[in-house]
């Protein structure tokens, strides 16, 4: 069980999310999902630019420098947070939500692994 107190304090970047996802993918992350989501939305919200201008998030995808990588994870941030929620609404009862600790549920690992293989293809 990971620890409920075990916050990600880490700078939002490409390469900290990665190995956020590498820990979680090993089995080594003293954080919960809920956390590594909780983060990934602090993510989203720091690129700011990218949910008010989806032209430049699209033009920054096709580049071939670090603003690729960031319009990248970006993406694969906030898709995280959107995992979570959706997770949170579609795969959990009323009884999870009552008697289960929040920082308990866990998503899918094929997620992450996913998540993962999409950063390494930058």
């Amino acid at each position: 069980m990971r620890r409920a107190d075990q916050k990600i304090i880490l700078p939002y970047t490409p390469e900290n999310l990665r190995m956020l996802l590498l820990q979680v993918c090993d089995g080594e992350n003293p954080f919960s999902h809920q956390d590594l989501a909780y983060w990934c939305d602090k993510y989203t919200l720091h690129y700011y630019e990218y949910e008010a201008d989806e032209t430049q998030w699209m033009n920054d995808m096709q580049q071939t420098d670090n603003r690729q990588d960031l319009a990248k994870s970006y993406a694969i941030a906030k898709d995280i947070g959107w995992q979570w929620y959706f997770y949170m609404a579609r795969g959990t009862t009323l009884s999870d939500i009552q008697y289960v600790e929040l920082h308990e549920l866990e998503l899918p690992r094929h997620l992450f692994v996913k998540w993962l293989n999409e950063l390494y293809e930058m």
